[in-house]
């Protein structure tokens, strides 16, 4: 069965932070919270590897901990 376009998939904190963490260390060898401090002083090499889900991080307040770097990935 095709879905619809319609179709819309909540992500809950966790699982952002999840994906993040996944893809951070297949493709980089990271772990998320080392790639979003590389990536906040832009150091990051190469930002297009992850920009998948660097983009889910856009629905996380703008306060979230990960994002502020008051702490790890997981708290």
């Amino acid at each position: 069965m095709r879905s619809s376009l319609d179709d819309t998939r909540v992500l809950s904190r966790e699982e952002i932070i999840d994906r993040l963490d996944w893809a951070a260390k297949r493709r980089c060898h990271s772990s998320a919270d080392e790639v979003l401090v590389q990536f906040s002083k832009g150091g990051l090499a190469d930002p297009g590897l992850l920009g998948d889900v660097l983009q889910l991080l856009e629905l996380l307040p703008d306060d979230d901990p990960i994002l502020t770097g008051e702490s790890n990935a997981r708290r």
